[in-house]
């Protein structure tokens, strides 16, 4: 998540000589959806994405991923259409959702 941050809204500076993300001037609501240990759980998962809804985010990024397809969070995807989902495949060839849902932006490959 802070790694996604920073290449969405990194401020190289006045002077210009940082680094700068692709929207530096964007405006970032930040939402811990898995515990310390790295552990996501659904209905975190699910509660955050709502949270993001409601705050009319426009973008919301997914560094995460779960081996099963959850409907319910299909169901959330289908019903939020006006916003943008991007999400990490993950990082085990096992972690495959949501990156596979098809109303997802991920760099899944299969």
């Amino acid at each position: 998540g802070t790694h996604l941050a920073g290449i969405v809204s990194a401020y190289g500076g006045k002077d210009g000589k940082g680094i700068f993300g692709v929207a530096p001037g964007a405006n970032l609501q930040v939402l811990k959806v898995c515990n310390d240990d790295g552990a996501c759980f659904a209905d975190d998962v699910l509660a955050g994405l709502y949270t993001a809804a409601q705050q009319n985010s426009a973008v919301v990024l997914m560094s995460f991923g779960m081996p099963h397809k959850l409907w319910f969070m299909n169901v959330f995807f289908e019903n939020h259409e006006n916003i943008l989902f991007i999400s990490a495949a993950g990082e085990k060839r096992s972690m495959f959702y949501p990156a596979f849902n098809e109303n997802i932006v991920s760099n899944l490959t299969y």
